[in-house]
């Protein structure tokens, strides 16, 4: 997993990254209003096993210590993720290995992520914000469960170049003679999806680069 800022930005979605002003969001869009029944919570569990817990350091009583893995991120309310880069690349993998893509007017800062299923009347969404005083991002909403088909049989448009890149890093370096081709057989295969072979090529060529900068820049 390559540790940059790129943040997953593809030629199909770098739109929704504009950074926002948090001083024209409206409350509601941070609140969950759906009414709910006596003694139910509005709130609805994703697959996971509960939001981990976070420690705090002997060095800095503001720093936490969360544990995440961007393999398989625990995508369920409380949740802590390190940073809002963490948490793009987190949210993104859970979508593409749940075959869901996010609806158009997703907004996302430094501070926050807010989105919503593409699916027309599919129930799902997501808030995220930073805590005060550290950089730990939290799942404050989590609403429902998706109740749309998945979008696993068609070309994924919610894998892009970054996403390509990390998944393939470990890959490439133990087989450095792979092409395009091999990337997006591998990628296709490992996570049951369509894709582009323009989004295998540059996510191997991406994968390809880092590793070499990386090499070049021990010397």
């Amino acid at each position: 997993m390559f540790d940059n800022d790129e943040e997953y930005v593809g030629v199909d979605d770098e739109h929704i990254y504009v950074p926002q002003n948090s001083e024209n969001v409206q409350a509601s869009e941070y609140t969950d209003h759906t009414p709910t029944e006596p003694g139910q919570s509005s709130q609805s569990d994703a697959v996971g096993d509960g939001a981990p817990e976070a420690q705090v350091t002997d060095e800095d009583p503001q720093v936490l210590n969360v544990i995440h893995d961007p393999e398989n991120p625990n995508i369920v309310k409380d949740a802590l993720f390190p940073d809002i880069v963490a948490f793009r690349k987190a949210i993104r993998h859970y979508a593409i290995k749940n075959g869901f893509s996010f609806a158009p007017g997703l907004k996302t800062d430094p501070t926050r992520f807010l989105a919503k299923c593409a699916v027309d009347g599919c129930p799902w969404r997501i808030h995220a914000s930073k805590l005060p005083g550290c950089k730990v991002i939290k799942i404050k909403v989590l609403h429902a469960k998706h109740n749309c088909p998945s979008t696993k049989l068609h070309e994924n448009k919610m894998a892009t170049q970054g996403w390509c890149a990390d998944r393939l890093a470990d890959w490439v370096k133990q087989n450095p003679r792979k092409k395009a081709k091999d990337a997006k057989e591998k990628l296709e295969q490992d996570y049951d999806i369509k894709l582009k072979y323009s989004k295998a090529w540059s996510g191997l060529k991406s994968a390809l680069e880092q590793i070499h900068g990386k090499y070049e820049e021990s010397f």
